[in-house]
């Protein structure tokens, strides 16, 4: 699966670290991997280091990943401004295939942040078209959560006002 993420951070103060962690692990247990992983910031295409680094070199990234787990730390400079952060990867067997269906427990935000997100808005785009009638989405969070199938090969989900540490 070929996973896009935009994040447009509006900073509050200076910063030089953008983290974000996401689960890597199925929901009955079995691993995903992460791979291909990218970085760009406001456009302009960030270098993966091999580990995290406290000095913070702007115009880098670092992906330290566990059996569990992905954590990253982006390397930026930002003051009082609005920047917008892409991240790519390729996760592999991320699906669970039963007889009748195929399930996707994504984790598109995780319970990692230690304050309020302002709008979460997510798409997945299947690779391949189905009748709307055999698509089921469900997504977990709070109340004022939105889930929807868009197509016969998409399904978006959208949350205003996140609180911290919810998934």
């Amino acid at each position: 699966m070929q996973v896009s993420e935009t994040w447009t951070i509006d900073f509050d103060g200076e910063f030089t670290r953008f983290s974000k962690n996401l689960p890597l692990v199925r929901s009955d247990g079995a691993s995903i991997e992460m791979s291909d992983v990218s970085v760009s910031v406001d456009g302009v295409a960030y270098r993966e280091l091999p580990a995290f680094d406290s000095r913070r070199p702007i115009g880098n990234f670092a992906n330290e990943m566990s059996s569990t787990e992905s954590n990253m730390e982006i390397y930026l400079d930002a003051n009082d401004e609005t920047k917008i952060v892409n991240i790519s990867y390729t996760l592999t067997n991320a699906f669970i295939a039963y007889d009748d269906v195929i399930d996707l427990n994504h984790a598109m935000i995780g319970d990692g942040w230690d304050y309020e997100i302002e709008r979460v808005e997510g798409t997945i785009t299947f690779p391949a078209a189905s009748s709307t009638e055999d698509i089921r989405v469900w997504g977990h969070g709070p109340a004022n959560g939105t889930v929807q199938i868009n197509d016969n090969q998409s399904v978006s989900y959208s949350c205003q006002h996140l609180p911290e540490n919810t998934e």
